[in-house]
């Protein structure tokens, strides 16, 4: 095949070639500058979602015919060079290292539209990340090189005399020449040795414009680094204050949980609550509230949106969120829940929150370690007629005992009945108890000012559980005066068996404790 000498039109145009190269040198470097971070991520968090963030954000066709773009122009000047004996190293570089890194985000493209889906594996994610970083490592001494020669200081370095020698045309560069390919590998070594030694008198002539150009891609280096480890790519972990859109944020404790404040099961079959125990603190000098849908819970590849028509369910373990506006330079506890399918052991779990109604808020990651408070445990146990304690919270407990109990058929009781003048008189009635059934009538003692929350407490926590002929049973304890009663007995409507039990103990359960008070016999299994 014949062709023309391209000699002439390359030579011409060196510089302007070599700036189009930087450029698409300098473009892929920023792209493979947010692919990592995005890899980095995923291995992180061992989180990825095609419809949130999508690999073909990164690794498109832009990307790709970036690349292709520096291949062949990369590959035409080492052409070039070779044939007018000039020193090839630097394109050939360029041209190998990004062949490879093509392959290598095909690659990537490929495992994350496939292999992802089936699954996170540290060891996979670890490698991912690692390689897309070295990835980029070459790119820095690509533009140190590209930025001299789009310069033009001075040529001679890589192999020509003077500019002006260089751009020297004769008609040889424009003849027919047939194209041979063949190798010399004692020219390549001879090439070899005269690099070095023209790239040896190169940096003495030129130290201060090669500072200069290493100056700016240090700074270049030196900002990708720093937004990479402090900026885009930070994973925050638990007990880390992070600020985002005028927020300072800090989770403080994560549950996981199936159960309710009386360890009732309140999530439907397959499904759990999560619930985030964080501090915020409104930063800016205004009232506004805090959006708790913009903080995303990630569980593997999914997401969800907290739900505060669940909170009361949840009412011991904090401040749940409600929607009112903080105060400027203020600071709260919330308690924030979500609802999220069973999760497996090896989930991952990453709170994101980012206010994009915010401009410039930055996007904001914290891994999170689950507490399972889903399983039942036995705190502590009392017995009649001694005193004992709940603890309900943190901060408050419930301190009682019983001082005697009794069966009956019927219990006669007093209460207050007001009328429309405001007069409050004694009444006493009489209540039967059903066919079947007895009345437990048990005298109690508590410390707080009103038995009414002693009641409450009994009867939002507490169950009956009893032994008849080795069959252990359970009732709710539910007081059966619903007037307005303000004595200190507590009145159970029960099965008429439970008086013959071996055993009787009241079990009360305050989210995930379980704490037992014998009335009667031995220790209940």
């Amino acid at each position: 095949m014949v062709l023309r000498k391209p000699y002439a039109f390359l030579i011409k145009h060196f510089q302007k070639i070599n700036v189009v190269l930087l450029a698409l040198v300098a473009f892929v470097f920023y792209r493979l500058t947010k692919f990592h971070t995005f890899v980095n991520n995923y291995a992180n968090t061992g989180i990825y979602n095609d419809n949130l963030n999508n690999v073909s954000n990164y690794v498109n066709a832009y990307l790709i015919l970036a690349f292709l773009g520096i291949i062949i122009i990369s590959s035409v000047l080492l052409y070039l060079l070779k044939r007018k004996d000039k020193p090839i190293i630097a394109y050939l570089v360029i041209t190998i290292v990004n062949f490879a890194v093509l392959i290598l985000c095909l690659y990537y493209k490929h495992y994350f539209t496939y292999t992802a889906k089936d699954g996170y594996e540290v060891v996979s994610a670890k490698l991912l990340s690692d390689f897309s970083f070295i990835a980029t490592i070459p790119y820095y001494v690509f533009l140190f090189i590209l930025i001299i020669r789009s310069m033009g200081i001075d040529l001679k370095n890589f192999g020509f005399q003077e500019d002006k020698e260089f751009l020297e045309i004769n008609e040889s560069d424009r003849e027919e020449v047939e194209v041979q390919v063949g190798f010399d590998k004692h020219k390549w070594i001879r090439k070899t040795k005269y690099y070095i030694r023209n790239s040896k008198y190169f940096i003495l002539e030129h130290k201060y414009q090669l500072l200069l150009v290493f100056a700016i891609v240090a700074l270049i280096g030196i900002k990708g680094f720093y937004n990479y480890f402090f900026v885009e790519n930070r994973v925050y972990k638990m007990h880390q204050t992070v600020v985002s859109n005028s927020y300072a944020i800090n989770v403080k404790n994560t549950y996981l949980t199936d159960k309710g404040y009386s360890g009732q099961i309140v999530a439907n079959d397959g499904e759990y609550f999560v619930l985030v125990d964080v501090d915020i603190e409104n930063k800016s000098g205004f009232d506004r509230t805090f959006d708790i849908e913009k903080m995303l819970l990630y569980v593997n590849n999914d997401y969800y949106i907290p739900n505060t028509k669940y909170n009361d369910y949840f009412k011991d373990m904090g401040n749940l969120y409600k929607k009112v506006a903080m105060k400027g330079r203020s600071k709260k506890s919330y308690l924030i829940v979500y609802k999220v399918p069973k999760p497996d052991k090896k989930a991952n779990f990453v709170l994101k929150y980012q206010d994009l109604t915010a401009g410039n808020a930055k996007l904001v990651q914290i891994k999170i370690k689950l507490v399972d408070i889903s399983k039942l445990k036995t705190k502590g146990t009392g017995a009649f007629p001694n005193e004992f304690i709940v603890p309900l919270n943190l901060n408050e407990s419930m301190t009682f005992k019983i001082k005697e109990f009794d069966f009956k058929d019927s219990i006669g009781y007093s209460y207050k009945v007001c009328d429309i003048t405001g007069s409050c008189p004694m009444t006493t009635s009489t209540y039967n108890a059903p066919s079947g059934k007895l009345v437990l009538e048990m005298k109690f003692s508590y410390d707080g000012d009103d038995k009414q929350d002693f009641v409450n407490f009994a009867s939002n926590y507490g169950r009956i559980r009893y032994k008849v002929n080795d069959e252990t049973k359970e009732v709710p304890i539910k007081n059966a005066i619903s007037r307005n009663y303000k004595g200190n007995y507590l009145y159970i409507v029960v099965p008429k068996e439970m008086k013959k039990a071996s055993n009787i103990t009241m079990v009360f359960v305050v989210r995930s404790y379980q704490y037992t008070y014998k009335l009667k016999g031995g220790t209940n299994n």
